[in-house]
């Protein structure tokens, strides 16, 4: 079970069910079952570039430049390498390659601060450590140009998307169940919700759902409170 299923439990519970299955048919959908009819798939809420999870590119690039930076231990002087980057970027050897010769190159101005463009969607910062540590780089902050926008509109995109993406994988297995929940950890919004946020994204997001008969957006932080939106033609 993942950490979005964990909450997503937990969520379920808050609402007074006890009898939850988990994957009642195995590693297929529904993740889990609920009095025996009601089937519920998890997802994360997430924003999207072009149809893809936005931190699509964070998990492939940021570990890659983390792991070339532990390739050099200290021998005196550690710098932090901060990391500005922007899509479309195209993760490669190449440009692996390149950010790796910046960091050789760097070293003898270790105890400087210098900028370094990569290519045209990736730079790197490098700042002077205050003490030594055990590597001479050490990952800094991490900015993301495309994780901007109005928030109720990226909520809206990224909501579509993943209805779409969801119903389809649901298809085979629809006729099974009674009902078929969806629930969503928001990591959009971190699921906090003001009076006025929580009525501008109720204003927008309208029925129907798909095949959906209802939709949970769930709060990461606090997994017993969620925005419910009931499909009215069910």
């Amino acid at each position: 079970m993942n950490k979005e299923e964990r909450i997503v439990k937990q969520h379920l519970k808050s609402l007074g069910f006890t009898d939850i299955i988990y994957e009642p048919d195995g590693n297929i959908p529904p993740d889990f079952l609920i009095d025996n009819k009601v089937a519920v798939e998890v997802r994360r809420l997430n924003q999207h570039y072009n149809g893809n999870a936005i931190e699509d590119v964070e998990y492939k690039l940021i570990p890659k430049i983390n792991e070339l930076c532990h390739n050099f231990k200290t021998f005196g002087h550690s710098s932090f390498v901060s990391i500005w980057y922007k899509r479309p970027i195209k993760i490669n050897k190449k440009l692996i390659n390149n950010v790796k010769k910046t960091l050789e190159e760097h070293l003898p101005y270790i105890t400087e601060q210098k900028k370094y463009k990569i290519c045209e969607n990736l730079k790197l910062e490098f700042y002077p450590g205050k003490k030594k540590y055990d590597y001479s780089y050490m990952l800094g902050m991490v900015d993301d140009a495309d994780q901007s926008g109005a928030i109720l509109y990226e909520t809206l995109d990224s909501l579509k998307i993943i209805i779409d993406e969801k119903s389809k994988k649901i298809e085979p297995y629809f006729h099974k169940y009674e009902e078929w929940w969806l629930a969503l950890v928001d990591y959009i919004r971190i699921g906090q919700y003001d009076q006025d946020a929580e009525e501008d994204i109720r204003g927008c997001f309208t029925p129907p759902y798909d095949n959906w008969n209802k939709i949970l957006i769930i709060s990461p932080l606090l997994p017993n409170c969620a925005l419910e939106f009931n499909n009215n033609f069910k």
